[in-house]
């Protein structure tokens, strides 16, 4: 088995997540669906331009574009070398959109910028959504930021 692949049997059948993907299905993921109208998608992974250096700063976000159906956020994210991620969302105090990067596989004796790109579909056919006012990644304030009107 590689060392970014994660494997379980259940009762309705396989799940196999290869690499860095959004976690489905999730309990997080289907409560900010149904109540608060957003829900992860997919995500992409890039390294960073910066590569491996020593300053390679913090965590943060670096770009929301929200639109009418979808949210995209960009994020750079300070790691193992050695790892893929597992994301998922989850919304907090019915207003911050938390986005959740469980770093999984090799260990490396380094530290790497990646970047994940969340896509998460806004659902506009819920009135009674109490869609989220701010973004932040792993529930650090230090990252929030305010969603664009």
């Amino acid at each position: 088995m590689r060392g970014d692949t994660a494997y379980s049997d259940t009762v309705v059948g396989q799940h196999v997540l290869i690499g860095t993907t959004a976690l489905p299905g999730t309990d997080q993921n289907m409560e900010a669906r149904w109540v608060h109208g957003v829900s992860l998608n997919r995500v992409s992974f890039s390294p960073c331009s910066s590569g491996e250096t020593e300053d390679m700063g913090s965590t943060l976000i670096e770009e929301l574009i929200w639109t009418d159906s979808t949210l995209t956020v960009k994020a750079k994210v300070i790691a193992n070398c050695g790892f893929s991620f597992l994301c998922d969302i989850e919304v907090l105090n019915d207003t911050i959109l938390n986005l959740i990067h469980y770093g999984y596989g090799d260990q490396a004796s380094c530290s790497c910028c990646f970047g994940l790109t969340y896509h998460i579909t806004r659902f506009n056919d819920d009135t009674e959504a109490i869609l989220p006012t701010c973004v932040m990644i792993g529930r650090d304030r230090t990252t929030l930021k305010k969603l664009p009107s």
